[in-house]
């Protein structure tokens, strides 16, 4: 699958789920250290990537194995600020921001499939783990 039909697969999926979903940010080519700053998502030679530029340097470079994958980057990153944004916006005083912040995390991946509900889950789950809630 080339760029171009990975970008079409992953907005129609994207569209057909949470419509209100802005992808504008993911550009969908090749990036690198003189690419302006952001997410790039790319086929080459039967791989997938998943990059992120900022001020000049590659800080996170994946190579992926399945379109399944790149889906689960791509949603996991812009999911995440949706959920900050309404943590922000709904943590009751004196309770762990972070509650808010995964059970909206937990809502917005479940959208997508009950695979990835249950994978940021468990993720969550050994977060919480290693880093117990710290309501005051």
């Amino acid at each position: 699958m080339d760029t171009s039909m990975l970008e079409r697969k992953i907005k129609e999926i994207v569209n057909e789920r949470m419509p209100d979903l802005d992808l504008s940010p993911i550009h969908f080519c090749e990036g690198g250290t003189k690419s302006p700053e952001g997410t790039y998502v790319y086929a080459d030679h039967g791989k997938y990537y998943f990059m992120f530029t900022e001020k000049g340097k590659i800080k996170e470079q994946l190579e992926l194995e399945s379109e399944e994958e790149v889906l689960w980057n791509i949603l996991d990153a812009m999911l995440f600020e949706i959920a900050s944004f309404y943590a922000s916006k709904n943590t009751a005083r004196g309770t762990d921001f972070r509650r808010a912040l995964f059970a909206k995390e937990i809502e917005l991946h479940s959208k997508f499939s009950e695979k990835f509900e249950a994978r940021k889950r468990k993720e969550i789950e050994g977060i919480l783990k290693e880093h117990p809630y710290n309501d005051l």
